[in-house]
């Protein structure tokens, strides 16, 4: 019985080597992704430099919280641009002009939008909207503290945690559950200005290449 169990084990142990297994492109891309995502450059780099290549993956709470309003609509609409679509604003027009990838030929480009278009419209869209005045709504700090969870359960570890004390400290643990991220862990100060949650990152942990590093402050506003 024994060696059964023995053997067993090693088998568990091979299947779940197999499972956490990468190759040594999927890490460097992993390491790419976690790594630009942390830095919020993605959503800024692509509205500051024009680049449609940001375009190709998902855009994060991170990569967006950092845009104001009009950055949010030239993000959007160099989705709309990338295809080639004739703007009527002539601001946007005027804008995407400058750059020599942009060909406005088509009135219509909806037949063309790919899934990460679509998924990334509706999520800018979704920033676009809380700048949107509503006298109605009035966040205060007491509608902040408190321990938030990305998940309404919790399994085998906890999802995303978001700390809020009563002396606008915050700390943030990242999923139990990926190991392929790699943000260890954040801290910093939290404020509501304007209804907007804006936190002011002064400690981030993170891996990158299999070590850690620092990274320097930053804020975020959240919608």
């Amino acid at each position: 019985m024994r060696n059964i169990c023995s053997m067993a084990f090693v088998l568990l142990l091979c299947v779940i080597s197999t499972v956490q297994a990468f190759t040594d492109a999927e890490k460097d891309i992993l390491d790419l992704q976690s790594f630009e995502l942390l830095r919020n450059e993605r959503a800024v780099r692509a509205e500051e430099d024009g680049d449609p290549g940001y375009l190709e993956r998902i855009f994060s709470d991170f990569n967006l919280s950092v845009l104001d309003k009009n950055d949010l609509r030239i993000l959007r609409n160099m989705i709309f641009a990338q295809h080639g679509y004739i703007f009527k604003s002539k601001d946007l027009l005027d804008w995407f002009s400058q750059f020599d990838w942009y060909e406005p030929r088509y009135s219509d480009v909806n037949h063309m939008l790919t899934n990460i278009d679509t998924v990334n419209i509706n999520r800018i869209k979704l920033f676009e909207s809380a700048y949107r005045t509503d006298a109605s709504i009035n966040v205060t700090e007491n509608d902040i503290v408190g321990i938030w969870h990305a998940s309404p359960m919790v399994a085998a570890g906890y999802n995303e945690l978001l700390y809020f004390f009563p002396d606008n400290h915050f700390e943030f643990a990242p999923n139990q559950m990926d190991w392929s991220q790699r943000l260890l862990g954040m801290s910093g100060t939290w404020t509501i200005e304007h209804n907007r949650l804006v936190i002011l990152i002064d400690s981030k942990r993170m891996l990158f290449g299999g070590n850690e590093i620092p990274v320097c402050k930053e804020t975020v506003v959240f919608q």
